[in-house]
């Protein structure tokens, strides 16, 4: 089966990672691959609706499971196997099917053909993926990686489990187009980009900006664009750091740091504000109730953060992404990602300070995680 160019599976807190973009949960939201058929690792209690009293449950690795729908607070609907054999369609967590909420999602192809097991533990069959096949790991223990991958017919997904060492590994912490690692884009990336291409140069994480373990003319034009002219972001930094945000017209009651990063977003990527902060209990302040889905996507998000978690999540940021933070201390905090640095990143942001000031602030992974409880990544599509 030939590659597929699946986008970014994320992985909530609810779920813990969100699967495709367009949710606001994390591991397991796959709302454009549907339907998704897969196993339980564990049994499953199932509602007749979302949060109502529970209704019966899932056996695990004997009961063949389809999803149909997929919620952006974690709530998914799909059938199973009930009494006397029939089908019965009921609401559970995604969270149950997903298995790792810490895991920042990513397409990689295959090595070699492998059996896909229903769960972690091998044993009974889910089907097969043939070598070089594109797929999506959503979770890998060291032993065996979750994996979303599409039917031969093409009308549907699998959630299923082959070797770790089928898949190549997490790519390292590198700053995409910057080939020869001097801090910026230029003709010579374009041309060593072009050198890994034709073969005549070894593969570099930093031109592959996909992470499919290849370099491909697609790769190649995306350095080219970085290289020819300077970013938005950047004509933005220069614009506004150094100054002071007063600007309380462009969003009304927004704290400061969410109106200027707002802005800032849509001066880039003209989507509008992209929604206030989710008013679900366990998402206060570091997730974002998405107003415009058509034209912003969930990344990823980490709870509970480390400098490992934190460096992780930040792996798949790109330049301009919308960072939605809460403090330790309950409150929130927005800022756009600029670029990763050696050990952390840095972040272009208003009133870090407390006085309105616009800087861009370098932090380390482990400040990140010593100052902040949870963030999230929003790009714009």
């Amino acid at each position: 089966m030939g590659k597929i160019r699946l986008k970014k599976l994320l992985c909530t807190g609810l779920l813990g990672g969100s699967m495709l973009m367009g949710g606001m949960v994390e591991a397991g939201v796959i709302t454009d691959r549907l339907p998704l058929t897969c196993y339980a690792d564990h049994k499953v209690i199932t509602y007749n609706s979302p949060g109502a009293k529970s209704a019966g449950y899932i056996s695990a690795n004997v009961d063949l499971i389809q999803i149909t729908q997929v919620r952006g607070d974690g709530w998914c609907y799909g059938s199973y196997p009930g009494a006397g054999g029939r089908r019965v369609s009921r609401w559970f967590k995604i969270t149950d099917v997903c298995a790792d909420a810490g895991y920042t999602n990513r397409s990689v192809n295959v090595r070699g053909k492998q059996t896909v097991y229903r769960t972690r533990s091998g044993g009974a069959t889910l089907g097969s993926v043939s070598n070089n096949e594109g797929v999506i790991v959503v979770a890998d223990n060291g032993s065996r990686a979750q994996i979303v991958y599409r039917l031969d017919n093409g009308k549907g997904y699998k959630l299923g489990w082959i070797p770790s060492s089928s898949v190549p590994p997490v790519p390292q912490d590198v700053k995409k187009g910057d080939i020869n690692g001097d801090g910026k884009i230029d003709e010579t990336d374009v041309n060593l980009s072009r050198k890994i291409l034709l073969g005549d140069a070894p593969y570099n994480p930093a031109a592959d900006f996909n992470n499919d373990g290849q370099v491909t003319a697609q790769d190649l034009s995306t350095i080219r664009g970085l290289a020819q002219k300077p970013s938005n972001l950047q004509r933005l930094i220069n614009q506004w750091n150094n100054k002071t945000w007063r600007n309380h017209t462009y969003l009304a009651n927004v704290k400061e740091c969410k109106e200027f990063a707002s802005f800032i977003f849509d001066q880039m990527y003209h989507v509008g504000y992209i929604g206030g902060g989710s008013t679900s209990s366990n998402a206060k302040n570091y997730l974002i109730n998405l107003s415009n889905p058509s034209k912003v996507g969930l990344r990823g998000y980490r709870i509970n953060l480390s400098a490992a978690s934190a460096q992780d999540l930040f792996r798949s940021a790109k330049a301009g992404d919308f960072v939605q933070i809460r403090r330790r201390n309950g409150g929130p905090h927005s800022g756009i990602f600029v670029n990763r640095t050696a050990n952390g990143i840095v972040l272009f942001e208003a009133n870090a300070d407390g006085k309105n000031s616009i800087r861009t602030n370098s932090y380390t992974y482990s400040a990140l995680a010593s100052r902040n409880y949870a963030m999230s990544l929003y790009y714009a599509k």
